[in-house]
């Protein structure tokens, strides 16, 4: 999204505006009103959730099976340890059965991984661009990592919490072990696994023990790519590597985070009859680690000197209050808290519902408009219809069209009610009744 200064538009877009008058109700109370930001861009990659559709969900997802494998795997160590009669038989058979969940889930991992890599790669790449004459920013990737957040509104009901299981596990499993190094684009792009004690790597943020007072978290059980770390040399743009190779020289450590909030119908039935424990553990774990960074990011600002905004730690104390207390109910400051804090520490954002086309788009322009009030005084008065605006005439709509061949948002009147006012497409935009 790129927002010019209200002076420097052409002609036909203020004409433009004004025959929107019916729906767009513009602020002109107020003109000397001076704005935070006369112009901006800000990005948010979308893309479907990483999910291994062709294998069902009848058995969850990667977190499901990665529980299941640990299970198993106790199981056996406690056999090997027992004086049991039968032990060798038993262990045999059981050692067959942990060697079957490991083949599943290296089969799950590949196909939800090469889902979930181009879209960090994209993410990356365009936040490097947004800021390529940032030098500050630059070195805070070089010297801190890249924070990229992904959003999740799939919810906790029916096959979706496989889905759901499948993209914590590809955030956990392979984002949180990716590195970018920078190359000119007339070289090849290479991927390269590294064994993780290689010294030219940052420890990559990850769960710790805690005290009994604080979050449970869940290990995930050794594997190949727990042992390894996935270093991708990245061709891009000669003029953008120019700009930024004065300060990036060496690999950039991807910090990924995942926060999660059901928003449809299936998640009002997870809310009153259902389970919703996944998505609170994956909150509160994910919560840790964005302390964990915004911490690394602090000392950073303070050894460099550089001004840190109090509204990230008075914003970030009291979120994480919220993920603590939250069960069983829709809570969207999870995701727009979340959202704005690591935009606050230059971080990547990127959206997913199940084909990220419809409750996608309505976080997407929700967040825009957010933006708009945030950073370029858009009067309150004016946020619905600014919203309205972008979900019945913006380029969300060709989006539905390049994938259902609609020019529709596939809500119906059921789901309308059901999901959060502020996520509702507006009349006119939705019915293409097709998913």
């Amino acid at each position: 999204m790129k927002v010019f200064p209200r002076a420097e538009l052409p002609r036909s877009y203020k004409d433009e505006l004004q025959e929107l008058n019916g729906e767009v109700h513009m602020n002109n109370t107020k003109p000397d009103i001076i704005e935070e930001n006369k112009e901006g861009e800000y990005h948010i990659t979308t893309f479907g959730a990483p999910a291994a559709h062709t294998l069902k969900f009848k058995q969850g997802g990667l977190r499901h099976g990665e529980e299941k494998l640990a299970e198993k795997q106790k199981q056996l160590k406690t056999l090997l340890k027992s004086k049991r009669n039968d032990k060798e038989t038993t262990g045999y058979l059981l050692s067959l059965d942990v060697f079957e969940a490991q083949m599943q889930l290296a089969r799950r991992r590949d196909i939800c991984y090469c889902q979930i890599l181009p879209a960090i790669t994209t993410s990356f790449v365009k936040i490097l661009q947004l800021n390529r004459s940032k030098p500050h920013v630059l070195k805070q990737y070089a010297e801190v990592g890249f924070l990229c957040q992904f959003e999740s509104l799939v919810s906790t009901h029916g096959s979706e919490i496989g889905m759901l299981a499948d993209y914590d596990g590809s955030v956990r499993g392979i984002a949180s072990q990716v590195s970018f190094v920078l190359c000119d684009e007339g070289e090849d792009l290479q991927m390269e696994f590294l064994e993780k004690n290689d010294d030219d790597l940052q420890p990559p943020l990850s769960p710790s023990p805690l005290s009994s007072d604080e979050f449970n978290l869940i290990t995930a059980p050794q594997s190949f790519y727990d042992r390894c770390h996935l270093r991708i040399t990245l061709p891009i743009p000669s003029d953008l590597l120019k700009d930024v190779s004065g300060t990036i020289q060496g690999p950039v450590q991807v910090h990924p985070l995942l926060f999660s909030q059901g928003i449809n119908e299936q998640q009002s039935i997870a809310n009153k009859i259902g389970d919703t424990s996944l998505q609170e553990n994956i909150n509160k774990e994910n919560g840790v680690l964005l302390k964990k960074y915004y911490q690394s990011y602090e000392d950073w600002c303070n050894s460099n000197h550089i001004p840190l905004n109090p509204k990230i730690s008075s914003d970030l104390n009291s979120i994480l209050s919220t993920i603590k207390h939250s069960k069983r109910e829709k809570n969207l400051q999870i995701l727009a808290t979340t959202a704005d804090i690591v935009r606050m520490m230059n971080g990547g954002r990127l959206t997913s519902c199940k084909s990220a086309k419809d409750r996608t788009s309505m976080s997407v322009t929700w967040e825009q408009a957010r933006q708009l009030a945030n950073h370029h005084n858009l009067h309150y008065d004016a946020f619905r219809d600014a919203m309205s605006v972008m979900r019945s005439s913006g380029v969300r709509r060709e989006n539905a069209f390049k994938n259902i061949g609609k020019n529709k948002f596939a809500f119906n009147s059921f789901q309308l009610k059901m999901i959060p006012e502020i996520y509702r497409a507006p009349k006119g935009s939705g019915g293409a009744e097709v998913t």
